[in-house]
C-alpha cells in the first residue's frame, strides 16, 4: 500500500469521479455537470499545496477547464476530448517530471463512486 506523504501528483477524470455522472443538455446542444463542491475544495487545496493535478477527460466543454482554472489548475494540465488517456497520462507526467512506470504507485486517482454500484 503506498503511504500517503508518497503522493506526487493527482489525475483523474471527471464523469462519474467528480460528479455523479450525469449530464444535461440544453437545446443547443450545451452540456452541464454538477461537481461535488468538496471535491472542488479538495483539489484546490492540493493545487495550493504544491501537488500537480491533472484533469484528462472525454468531455470536450470549456466549462470543464473553466471549472478547475478556478480552482488552481493551469489549463494545459487539462486535457479535453482525450482520446487516449494513456498517452495524455504519459505527458502529464513528463511535464511534471514523473515517470509513469516508476512513479504510478505514488499518482493518486479520485476512482469514488457517487453512488453505490448494484
Amino acid at each position: 500500500m503506498t503511504d500517503l506523504k508518497d503522493i506526487k501528483a493527482f489525475a483523474f477524470d471527471i464523469d462519474g469521479v467528480m460528479t455523479d455522472g450525469g449530464i444535461l443538455a440544453d437545446l443547443e446542444g450545451q452540456l452541464y455537470r454538477t461537481y461535488d463542491a468538496k471535491d472542488g475544495f479538495a483539489v484546490r487545496m492540493a493545487a495550493m499545496n504544491g501537488f500537480p493535478v491533472g484533469v484528462i477527460t472525454g468531455a470536450r466543454s470549456q466549462s470543464v477547464r473553466a471549472r478547475f482554472s478556478g480552482n488552481g489548475i493551469p489549463p494545459e494540465d487539462v486535457y479535453l476530448g482525450s482520446r487516449d488517456k494513456i498517452t495524455d497520462f504519459d505527458d502529464f507526467c513528463a511535464r511534471h517530471g514523473l515517470e509513469r512506470e516508476s512513479e504510478s504507485s505514488r499518482l493518486m486517482a479520485w476512482t469514488r463512486p457517487k453512488r453505490p454500484l448494484t
